[in-house]
């Protein structure tokens, strides 16, 4: 059974005809406090719905790769103990498993975010060539998520990331 959000139980409660209404009068510059209300709402469930069906098409497309939206990232990184960052941050043992795991994994051209919509401050230089690849590529702009037990590595991907391979950090003697 599918778990309700407060969003969901909101948006259950109006009509289509009445979303509709409020929409149109969105788009006619109406910003009354119900239609300021309703908007926030509004996009936060359009949002849930496309991430929504993002983790579904995943779960099919990628069966071995979970699915971590982008909002959940944001909440361990905004903890204070994880960090979000290149795979050149990793200066640490990479178990055998997990070498397999990176080298194997392919992703679809179309599913790949680029890395300035991870990193505002990227630059385009990044994004050169991209036109060339294959359908089937190997990970491309793999991000690093570290916290203080362990290293995931992440395919950025739209509204999130796949979980490539992640292990637990070994502890030092």
């Amino acid at each position: 059974m599918e778990k309700i959000t407060p969003t969901q139980d909101v948006m259950s409660q109006w009509s289509d005809e009445k979303k509709q209404i409020m929409r149109e009068l969105w788009d006619l510059g109406f910003r009354n406090p119900e239609l300021m209300e309703f908007k926030k709402i509004d996009e936060h469930y359009v949002k849930m719905t496309l991430i929504d069906e993002k983790t579904k098409f995943y779960e099919q497309i990628y069966p071995e790769n979970k699915f971590i939206s982008e909002e959940k990232v944001n909440d361990f990184v905004t903890r204070g103990d994880t960090q979000l960052g290149s795979i050149s941050n990793i200066m640490t043992f990479i178990p055998d498993r997990n070498k397999i795991d990176l080298v194997k994994f392919r992703v679809i051209r179309r599913d790949v975010r680029m890395p300035y919509r991870i990193y505002p401050n990227a630059t385009m230089s990044y994004l050169e060539g991209a036109d060339r690849y294959d359908d089937s590529l190997p990970g491309q702009f793999l991000v690093v998520l570290i916290d203080p037990n362990s290293i995931t590595i992440l395919q950025p991907v739209h509204y999130g990331f796949l979980i490539v391979t992640q292990w637990k950090k070994q502890t030092e003697n």
